[in-house]
């Protein structure tokens, strides 16, 4: 698949987002990565994530499943404090 990478960055208020868009097909089958985190900056690491990607946290027991956060770049912290705020969001209702 193709990557669209989108920035945006505000001068005036500092305001930042990035954001991922894919084109062209999927493929039949994926690619599975593992990374074993072992220090807190291992948090840092960029990730990109697709809409149609999962993230497995199997010590957690936690799971971000395909087509619940839109396509990003993000630290692998940022995808999780994403999936919290998603997760609290959730639960005031």
């Amino acid at each position: 698949r193709d990557i669209i990478i989108m920035t945006l960055c505000c001068e005036q208020c500092n305001f930042r987002n990035s954001e991922v868009n894919f084109s062209g097909e999927i493929q039949e089958r994926g690619d599975k990565i593992t990374l074993k985190l072992t220090t807190r900056d291992d948090l840092n690491r960029q990730l990109i994530k697709s809409d149609s990607a999962s993230l497995l946290l199997p010590k957690l027991d936690f799971e971000i499943p395909p087509n619940t956060q839109r396509g990003s770049v993000s630290t692998i912290e940022g995808v999780l404090r994403k999936a919290t705020e998603n997760l609290e969001r959730g639960q005031a209702e």
